[in-house]
This record gives structure tokens, C-alpha cells and sequence, in this order.
């Protein structure tokens, strides 16, 4: 019965957070404010844009509507997708080089999530860590002549958090997101975050007390010998099997709404 009633609350728990988009958009438009969505993708500075978004103040339940006036800023977790999100609010979200994405989300989950959580691996991630220690290792095992070592790469790709991940994850697809144009406020990048906020702050008047955190916790920032460089056998393995990324950054240049940093196929964790 205990167990029952657990499975009944952790339902009503997470659709209750999958309802949280429409909830605090209907309660916003009922108050006049301009409802803006922050789409979380994991590994693209997402925690260091809340933490900014924050400022001085205190939201309830991640929701910010006294940092810029007359505005209603929602902070999403990792479980709400852009297809969640009512199609008449605006939203922001910041990408990353996919081959920087995922050296950084590797590394994260090697770290089991420090410095800003602690998140002990799953079995399947233990195994995965155990037989392929670096991000390298695993990319290059992608494209190994050996089945069962190709095999058990692909299987660790599937396995490891953030790893296991893409923009379309969050993103959808090309065509959700070429239906959402008129209404995707900022589409910033991890390896411009600095620059990027500066644009929101200007575009949603955020005050100045708002501003990215510079300690690693807060951040959610990797130590400084992160390890970030593939080999050119790895980097090319991770582009094509993160083959779906790349044509979803294309939808979006392609409807001017970004442009690739310059350097952005330099790695940073």
C-alpha cells in the first residue's frame, strides 16, 4: 500500500511540473505580464543563466515576475520541452557546440555531477566510466573495427546522463521550432554566455543586481583541468552521431534567429 500511495504521489508530482508552462502562463496573461520561458538544455550554461535571471531575489517555484516589471520569467527544469510550452509565449534558450557539449557532459557525470551536485553513477553509467575512462576513449570506440567494442561504445553513448542527451531532447525538432519562430525571444550560446545575457538583459530590461555568477558552484562550471580536447577520429565520430544537433542548429540559422560563434568547434568543458 505504502509502495502504491509512493507511485501515486511522484504521478501527481511530475504532472503537476509538466503542467507548471500552462499553469503560470494562463495565471500570467490573467495579470497582463509578458510570460517568457527559459528552456533548460542540459550542458549549455543554463544554471549560470537562472542563477543570473535570479538576481537578488527569490522566486517561488522558479518563477521570477518582480526582476523586470510587468514580465513573468519561468525557469524550466531538465523535463519540459519546448512542446510544452503554450505557443503564444516567448522563450529562450542557449546551444552549445555539440562536440564541446558533450566532452563537458561527459566529464560531468566522471565528476558524478561536482561541484554544484552530487549524483552517484548508475550501474550502467559505472560500467560505461569503467570501459571508457576519457570522452576520447568512448569517440573513438564509435567507429572501432572491433563489433562488440563498437557495440558497447554505442550502448555507453545511450547510458551516460547529459551523453545520452540532445537538443532535440528540449528542441524537438526543425519544424516545432520553425512553427515557434515568431516567439523564440533569444537563442544565445555557451561559448558567448557573457554577450548573450547582455542581449537578454537589454531585450527583457533586467535590472543590473542580475548578473551571470563567477564561482564554479553557482555555475555549474567545470575545474580548470577538465580535460577538452578529441582526437580527429573522435571529433568526427561525436558530429556524426550527434548528426541531429547540427541540422537543428541549421533550422535555426536558416530562419536567422542565431549564428555559429567563430571558433565555436574549439572544445571548452
Amino acid at each position: 500500500m505504502r509502495r502504491r500511495w509512493r507511485r501515486l504521489r511522484q504521478r501527481l508530482r511530475t504532472r503537476k511540473r509538466l503542467l507548471k508552462p500552462w499553469i503560470q502562463s494562463i495565471e500570467g496573461r490573467l495579470h497582463r505580464q509578458r510570460v517568457i520561458h527559459l528552456i533548460h538544455i542540459g550542458k549549455t550554461g543554463g544554471s549560470a543563466l537562472k542563477e543570473a535571471i535570479r538576481g537578488d531575489i527569490r522566486g517561488v517555484h522558479s518563477v521570477y515576475q518582480d526582476v523586470a516589471p510587468g514580465t513573468r520569467i519561468l525557469t524550466h527544469s531538465h523535463h519540459i520541452d519546448l512542446g510544452r510550452i503554450p505557443a503564444r509565449d516567448e522563450v529562450v534558450f542557449v546551444l552549445r557546440d555539440p562536440v564541446g557539449r558533450y566532452v563537458s557532459g561527459f566529464m560531468s557525470r566522471l565528476r558524478q555531477g561536482k561541484p554544484r551536485h552530487d549524483r552517484p553513477w548508475s550501474p550502467l553509467e559505472r560500467r560505461a566510466f569503467e570501459r571508457f575512462p576519457t570522452p576520447d576513449a568512448l569517440a573513438v570506440a564509435l567507429s572501432s573495427q572491433d563489433p562488440d567494442t563498437r557495440a558497447a561504445a554505442e550502448n555507453a553513448m545511450r547510458d551516460i546522463r547529459h551523453v545520452r542527451t540532445s537538443f532535440g531532447t528540449w528542441l524537438v525538432s526543425p519544424d516545432l521550432l520553425r512553427s515557434r519562430r515568431a516567439h523564440i525571444l533569444l537563442v544565445g550560446w555557451q561559448e558567448t554566455l557573457a554577450d548573450d545575457f547582455e542581449r537578454l538583459r537589454t531585450l527583457i530590461g533586467l535590472p543590473d543586481r542580475c548578473r551571470l555568477p563567477d564561482d564554479p558552484k553557482s555555475s555549474n562550471k567545470a575545474p580548470d583541468d577538465t580535460p577538452t580536447e578529441l582526437s580527429e577520429v573522435g571529433t568526427a565520430n561525436i558530429r556524426a552521431w550527434y548528426a541531429d544537433d547540427c541540422a537543428i542548429i541549421d533550422a535555426l540559422e536558416e530562419m536567422g534567429l542565431t549564428r555559429r560563434p567563430s571558433g565555436s568547434d574549439e572544445l571548452s568543458a
